[in-house]
């Protein structure tokens, strides 16, 4: 039996009973490729898990996603200029290409350029750690389905063998970084802001507390190697495709809205001064630049990548309140939360709730009198909507821990893209400039769910980047 919520403070209630609505994770079992992650355990297993990859999302590693976002959103528009008046058709690809780059930086403190290619493989592997995530990111559908003893038959598709190799390089690649890490806490080296250091160091510190803790175990224990690979499988799944969609569709909205791109470039020279590179961008202008953000939240509110939260009341009935009424819920139902309606309901969002609106996120706070006179643009402030009508990172204790690696990597690469150069749709023959961009919305709107929503066919929408 399922059961689809559209109330938000109901949902709200769901996400606060967590221990009545605990997250079915059967459902999300084939994510344990490498092993359990903090996305396929509930209970205490859940506890310990959350305790030691939230952490590894910290500032420091922020810094790190801020300036590699910046360096790849430049390698990314210089080969997009290349490519003139007939226009790119590959924004969904290179996006993808952009956020493998920031996760391999962020989680693994290696840096690639935007159109390096592929990197050679490390001495003793048959393909580089690059290659190997990328292949397992492209085909996580081919392994989840197939066992992996089937990936090595001569008779399947080529592709999928390379799959499979690339599963097994994958975990070779991890191991041999957390052993390496391992090393260096043992000769007492610092570690690294990357997500892997710092996911390693904090399951080495639990263990090193469990060990001082009594019988019955009042310090979380550590993580398995198992654990540590899952998570950083989770980490690159979860950051990958998601961002790199929601790139494509706010780069397409654009093209076909340019508007909002003056409203964006607006910002971005306001916050830097016109300077295009350079000590101005630092990671401290990252929360002034919320246009930048709004432009993500917006896209967000109209094409998340999930439609809907999962819930379950597993053995127990419980009970929810709507509007004051008590509605008793079966054992073994499944709750959705249903985003799709929440984000584009016209009691929350007005009668334009359908429509891609940017500035909907931006209001405009009263003078400062302390900080005397303002710019109109530094009173802008972003819009808080109510609880419960806006998840695109889940809610609840179970958020997604990834929220602000992935505003602060869209935000740097929207403020680079849109500073000094706008984008527009490639007319075919005997098109206008208008018809042009109702054929992209027409690209954007033929989407359809993989295991994430995405634009069905990016390539139909060609389209071109000039300087201002």
């Amino acid at each position: 039996m399922q059961l689809f919520l559209a109330n938000p403070d109901t949902i709200e209630d769901v996400f606060l009973r967590r221990k009545d609505f605990p997250k079915p994770v059967h459902m999300y079992k084939m994510l344990e490729i490498f092993g359990r992650n903090v996305n396929t355990v509930e209970g205490q297993d859940w506890v310990r898990h959350r305790k030691l990859t939230a952490p590894p999302f910290n500032e420091r590693n922020s810094n790190i996603v801020w300036t590699e976002s910046i360096q790849q959103a430049r390698g990314m528009l210089d080969w997009w200029k290349d490519y003139g008046s007939n226009g790119v058709r590959t924004t969904a690809k290179d996006a993808k290409i952009l956020s493998l780059n920031v996760l391999i930086s962020a989680g693994f403190g290696m840096s690639y350029p935007f159109a390096s290619g592929r990197d050679p493989p490390t001495q003793g592997f048959t393909m580089s750690y690059q290659e190997a995530l990328s292949l397992v990111l492209e085909y996580t559908l081919v392994i989840v389905a197939l066992p992996k003893v089937l990936l090595r038959l001569p008779f399947i598709p080529e592709a999928w063998v390379r799959a499979g190799q690339a599963t097994i390089g994958f975990q070779r690649h991890i191991a041999k970084m957390v052993d390496k890490e391992r090393s260096l806490i043992s000769q007492g080296v610092s570690g690294a802001a990357s997500l892997t250091s710092l996911l390693v160091r904090g399951s080495e510190e639990a263990r090193r507390k469990k060990a001082h803790t009594d019988q019955e175990g009042n310090a979380p224990n550590g993580l398995t190697d198992e654990e540590i690979y899952g998570n950083i499988f989770l980490f690159n799944f979860a950051g990958h495709e998601t961002t790199a969609n929601i790139l494509t569709y706010s780069i397409l909205l654009l093209a076909a809205h340019p508007q909002w791109q003056d409203w964006l470039s607006e910002e971005v020279e306001h916050v830097f001064g016109g300077e295009h590179g350079g000590q101005a961008w630092t990671y401290d202008k990252f929360p002034k630049l919320k246009r930048c953000l709004a432009v993500m939240l917006e896209t967000l509110r109209l094409y998340n990548p999930v439609v809907a939260v999962p819930k379950y009341t597993d053995d127990r009935a419980q009970t929810i309140y709507i509007d004051g009424s008590a509605y008793v819920i079966p054992p073994k139902t499944l709750v959705m939360l249903n985003i799709c309606a929440m984000h584009t309901n016209p009691r929350y969002w007005g009668e334009d709730s359908l429509n891609w609106r940017p500035s909907r996120w931006i209001t405009t706070s009263l003078c400062d009198q302390k900080s005397g006179p303002q710019e109109p643009i530094e009173q802008e402030t972003l819009f808080e909507p109510r609880k419960g009508t806006y998840l695109p990172w889940s809610g609840g204790a179970r958020v997604c821990v990834g929220k602000k690696f992935s505003q602060v990597e869209f935000v740097a690469v929207m403020a680079v893209l849109f500073q000094k150069h706008r984008v527009e749709p490639v007319m075919e023959t005997g098109e206008s400039v208008e018809k042009a961009r109702r054929r992209v919305v027409g690209v954007i709107e033929d989407s359809l769910l993989r295991m994430t929503l995405q634009v069905r066919d990016p390539t139909l929408a060609a389209i071109s980047w000039k300087k201002r």
